[in-house]
């Protein structure tokens, strides 16, 4: 696995990992998938090297497990080419934090905060030594626009913005990039049913979409992609103190205009490695 650009990528089972998966092997580079749901993990391996003319290794990795994380840290430290990291994997969080089991909490920490650090220390580590490389975080448009709901979600994503922003400036003049991805609701299972938790229809995107615009915020190198302009200006309301206001407004345009009202996420298994 030489002659092509190699991809890493984390939480490649479903969801917006799966559509990075995708979108590289379309752009040809070789791929190193990383899931906990080896089933999913090896259909989409057989897909994507049915489709295209890559070579795809598959990983079986429970990132919440400080041995299984530091395992595949180490194989990506003496792979011999990393061009592109993305770090997908997360969990969701489907109820307040009262009403969550503490295991579950720490499992959304150790994912989204250790599991980037210390993937992402390793990876850069290589690109560095080559003068060449990037990585993609997936943290949350949620982390950008606080709209009071999912705590321990918000918080971790948010802390996955502020880590990329600073490995970023740690970066500069190594040739190696790094980007905060904020993708707004997508269509993932990474969400849940709350019952008091109803999101507007015009803030949902399809995953391939949302991978697109962060693949060409990637070639801009630029450090905080938040895709779709709807989502964008929902960012810019909440910098003016005004994200509840515009979410308010959102819903009663749609039932005004009769557009599918209300829709919320389908329901998410118990715990997911794909953002």
């Amino acid at each position: 696995m030489d002659t092509h650009p190699q991809a890493v990528i984390t939480g490649a089972a479903s969801g917006i990992g799966a559509a990075f998966a995708r979108l590289c092997a379309e752009q040809s580079h070789d791929l190193l998938l990383v899931d906990r749901n080896a089933t999913a993990l090896a259909e989409l391996s057989r897909e994507l090297a049915g489709r295209y003319a890559v070579a795809v290794e598959t990983r079986v990795v429970d990132l919440a497990s400080a041995a299984e994380l530091n395992a595949l840290a180490a194989a990506i430290a003496q792979r011999p080419r990393i061009d592109l990291l993305v770090n997908s994997a997360g969990v969701p969080q489907p109820a307040p934090v009262l009403e969550m089991d503490p295991a579950r909490l720490a499992d959304m920490v150790a994912i989204h905060c250790t599991a980037t650090v210390i993937l992402c220390r390793a990876a850069a580590t290589r690109m560095v030594a080559r003068g060449q490389g990037a990585i993609i975080n997936v943290a949350a448009l949620g982390a950008l626009v606080n709209m009071g709901v999912l705590a321990n979600y918000g918080a971790t994503k948010s802390y996955v913005i502020a880590f990329t922003r600073g490995l970023g400036r740690e970066l500069r003049g190594t040739g190696v990039y790094a980007q905060a991805f904020c993708p707004g609701h997508t269509r993932t299972n990474i969400h849940t049913s709350d019952d008091t938790h109803y999101i507007p229809e015009i803030f949902f995107s399809e995953a391939d979409q949302v991978v697109r615009a962060s693949w060409s915020a990637m070639q801009r190198r630029q450090t905080v992609c938040v895709p779709g302009l709807r989502h964008r200006m929902l960012w810019l309301f909440a910098k003016l103190g005004l994200g509840r206001i515009a979410w308010r407004v959102a819903l009663k345009a749609e039932r005004l205009l009769g557009i599918k009202s209300v829709v919320k996420p389908a329901p998410a298994p118990p715990r997911a490695d794909a953002s």
